[in-house]
């Protein structure tokens, strides 16, 4: 008969503990969501978690110090950052769904700032800073990376660009069949 590894649904109890306090306070759990949306990867934000942890460890001795220092050694950090990056991206399809469901994201305007802000909630706040802090030039430049970020982004059969005949007109739209 196998041995039954794992803890709660997560690789073992020090990975579900450590994910438990990330999520029962609402301030850690908001702050490493966003640091999730803001990531380039999983392995990034498990480094980045794995470091910031350790660096809030408290200083201890003997054998408090090697108990927390094994026990902290055990946690995935990576099966963690998976999961709160899974849970932007569930975010971000179920906030997509609704854009779709509503139609355009913009319209009656060719101004980037009002586009953007019809979908700065699916945006990763770095390339939202950074449009808000460019001049109008670069913000054009940006704005191409926007769209290829939410093209990427965008659901199967779904692209995001300008409704077909309306150049104003941005949002997720059906992408066409070819041959169509």
């Amino acid at each position: 008969m196998a041995e039954e590894t794992g803890y709660q649904g997560w690789s073992n109890y020090e990975t579900w503990n450590a994910n438990l306090w990330i999520d029962n306070e609402q301030a850690s759990q908001q702050f490493w969501l966003d640091a999730a949306k803001n990531a380039t990867s999983e392995s990034d934000l498990a480094d980045r978690m794995k470091n910031d942890f350790r660096d809030a460890m408290p200083e201890l001795t003997g054998v408090w110090s090697d108990l927390l220092t094994a026990s902290f050694g055990e946690v995935d950090w990576y099966e963690i950052a998976k999961s709160l990056m899974d849970e932007v991206k569930e975010n971000q399809m179920y906030k997509i769904s609704q854009m779709v469901k509503a139609g355009a994201t913009s319209s009656d305007s060719c101004k980037l700032e009002d586009i953007v802000a019809g979908i700065e909630d699916i945006l990763p706040e770095k390339m939202l800073e950074e449009f808000e802090e460019a001049d109008e030039d670069e913000q054009s430049e940006i704005f191409e990376d926007i769209c290829d970020y939410l093209d990427e982004i965008a659901p199967e059969g779904l692209h995001f660009g300008t409704q077909e005949g309306d150049g104003a007109c941005y949002g997720f739209w059906k992408t066409e069949e070819e041959g169509e």
